[in-house]
């Protein structure tokens, strides 16, 4: 395996397991995360960018609940089966200020 590749044996690959098996029913969630974390990885490559620019970012008001609410797919996944996840959201936070994950 290369450097950059992903290790299955290590993180659980449940996406890759889960269609290989025939259960296609989440696919669509499985894509959408994929699609997700690429655009989170883009922002963060453009914020090391700027950062290394000196050039300001504009900070964006986050929900910090929807924020985490939209990660728990990626992270089940991520995760896998044998992991639980349990989050703990809360009402009454405060809006975060901080840079956009995507454009």
């Amino acid at each position: 395996m290369g450097s950059g590749g992903v290790n299955c044996e290590k993180i659980g690959c449940v996406p890759q397991r889960n269609i290989a098996a025939g259960k296609v029913d989440r696919v669509d969630k499985y894509i959408d995360a994929a699609n997700t974390s690429a655009q989170r990885a883009a922002a963060l490559t453009a914020r090391r960018l700027a950062f290394g620019r000196r050039q300001s970012l504009d900070l964006k008001s986050t929900d910090i609940n929807a924020l985490v609410h939209g990660m728990e797919d990626l992270l089940h996944g991520t995760l896998g089966e044998q992991v639980a996840l349990e989050t703990a959201l809360t009402g009454d936070l405060w809006i975060a200020s901080m840079p956009p994950f995507s454009a």
